[in-house]
């Protein structure tokens, strides 16, 4: 996100972020290098995280959002959009979101009121 900030380019923060990245350099071995960012939706940053299962990803996702809002300006408009790979689990995280006694529900409540 800082990156982004300095960069005023998703695209270049991307490569800038990797290029300084201690542990993971961008051309990890000979003749391979890092994916380059995609651009899927034009002006809007696409931020894309791989979990195992059970490894707290919505969980991760709901303390990420205040994060990544953050970094942006003010007075822009945010929107999140939470994809889910089938129904069961839209209706189990939309059933989480929802119970206000949920983890997850109770961390957006804190950083969002």
């Amino acid at each position: 996100m800082e990156h982004i900030q300095e960069t005023k380019d998703v695209k270049d923060a991307f490569y800038d972020f990797w290029a300084k990245h201690p542990k993971t350099p961008l051309f990890p071995f000979a003749g391979t290098a890092i994916e380059p960012y995609k651009n899927n939706v034009a002006r809007v940053p696409h931020i894309c995280l791989k979990v195992p299962t059970a490894g707290g990803k919505t969980f991760i996702a709901c303390n990420a959002i205040k994060t990544i809002f953050d970094a942006f300006a003010y007075d822009k408009p945010k929107t999140v959009v939470w994809l889910v790979p089938s129904i069961t689990i839209l209706d189990q995280t939309i059933k989480n979101l929802k119970y206000a006694n949920h983890p997850y529900r109770q961390k957006i409540n804190a950083h969002f009121g």
